[in-house]
C-alpha cells in the first residue's frame, strides 16, 4: 500500500536515509543530482514528489522497494538482478575522488563529480575488493587526463 502524502514520504525517506548511515550529500551524488538536492527535498519540500529515475536510483541505493518512496501506486515489477548498488563501493569511489581532488587542488562540478562516480562504477563493480582502489585511482587519473585535452 502507498504512502498516503508526499509529506509522510518525504518523512519516511529522510528516516531511510539516517539509518543508511549516509548522508543527504552522498545520496544527492550517488544519484547523479548536486550536493543540496536530498537536503533541498526533504528539508524545502522542492520538488513535491521525486521524479520516477530518482525514486529508482535511490531505492536502489537505500535497498528498499521503489513503492516505499512515493504515495502514488505503482505497478510491481521485480527489480532486475543486480540492480542493487553497493553502498560501501560508492562511499569507496566518492573517499577516493575527494582524497585526489584535496591532492591535486582541484575543483570539479556536482555533475561532473556525478559522473565520475557513475563512471567508475559501471567500471569497478565486476573487481575483487583488492583490485578497486587501484583501478578506482587508474580510472579518476584517465578522466582527469582526458579533461586537460578538452
Amino acid at each position: 500500500m502507498p504512502n498516503t502524502n508526499p509529506d509522510i514520504v518525504r518523512e519516511r525517506i529522510n528516516q531511510l536515509i539516517l539509518n543508511s548511515g549516509l548522508n543527504y550529500r552522498v545520496i544527492s551524488l550517488m544519484m547523479g543530482k548536486s550536493e543540496a538536492y536530498m537536503q533541498q527535498f526533504i528539508k524545502l519540500r522542492s520538488p513535491l514528489r521525486l521524479k520516477e529515475i530518482d525514486r529508482k536510483k535511490l531505492a536502489q541505493i537505500l535497498h528498499v522497494p521503489e513503492q516505499e518512496l512515493t504515495d502514488i501506486p505503482l505497478s510491481s515489477q521485480p527489480a532486475g538482478e543486480g540492480s542493487v548498488l553497493n553502498p560501501e563501493t560508492l562511499t569507496l569511489i566518492i573517499t577516493e575522488i575527494e582524497t585526489w581532488l584535496d591532492r591535486e587542488n582541484k575543483e570539479i562540478t556536482p555533475a561532473n563529480k556525478a559522473r565520475l562516480i557513475t563512471l567508475i562504477y559501471k567500471k569497478i563493480t565486476q573487481l575483487s575488493d583488492d583490485q578497486k582502489t587501484g583501478k578506482i585511482k587508474d580510472l579518476i587519473d584517465t578522466w582527469d587526463s582526458l579533461q586537460d585535452v578538452m
